[in-house]
C-alpha cells in the first residue's frame, strides 16, 4: 500500500521548521565569529604562561620530529592554555590556535605562531582586522620569535 501523500499543510509547518533552523545557525555562526578572543587576552594569556608555552613548543617539536600523537602532557598544556590544536614545522614555524571559527568555505583562525622568520604581514592590532584580504597571515610581535597571529580564509 503506498503512503499517503503529506497534505499541503504539514509541507508548509515542516518549511517553516527548515527555514527558523537555517536562520538559527546562520546567528550562531555570526554570534560566534564575533566574539573572537582578542590580542590582548592573547598576550596576556603568553605572558602570564611564558614557560608552559615554552613546554608547549618543546613537546610539539619532539612530536613533530617523531610524528608521533599529542603526549598526555602536551595534552594538558593545551588545555590549560586555551589551545584547540598545533601544527608546523621548522621550517614555517609552530602556530597554536586559540580560536577557530567557520564552514567549508571558510574562516577564521587567531592564536600564537613561535617562527624565527616570520612569514605574514606584521600590525599593531589584529583585533580591527576583519576580512582585509583572504589568505594572508597578519602577526603582532608578542616577544622574541613568538607573535599572535591572524589568518582569514575567506
Amino acid at each position: 500500500m503506498p503512503a499517503e501523500p503529506t497534505p499541503p499543510r504539514r509541507k508548509l509547518h515542516l518549511m517553516r521548521w527548515i527555514v527558523a533552523l537555517s536562520v538559527l545557525m546562520i546567528g550562531v555562526a555570526i554570534l560566534r565569529r564575533n566574539r573572537m578572543v582578542s590580542d590582548s587576552v592573547l598576550i596576556e594569556r603568553w605572558r602570564t604562561n611564558r614557560a608552559a608555552f615554552e613546554e608547549l613548543l618543546a613537546e610539539t617539536r619532539k612530536q613533530t620530529a617523531n610524528r608521533s600523537q599529542d603526549s598526555e602532557r602536551s595534552k594538558m598544556l593545551k588545555e590549560k592554555l586555551g589551545i584547540r590544536s598545533a601544527s608546523g614545522n621548522e621550517n614555517v614555524g609552530y602556530g597554536f590556535y586559540a580560536y577557530s571559527s567557520g564552514n567549508m568555505l571558510g574562516g577564521v583562525d587567531k592564536g600564537y605562531l613561535y617562527c624565527e622568520a616570520p612569514r605574514g604581514t606584521l600590525e599593531q592590532s589584529l583585533d580591527s582586522i576583519d576580512g582585509k584580504q583572504a589568505w594572508v597571515q597578519y602577526l603582532r610581535p608578542i616577544e622574541g620569535n613568538w607573535y599572535v597571529f591572524l589568518l582569514i580564509d575567506d
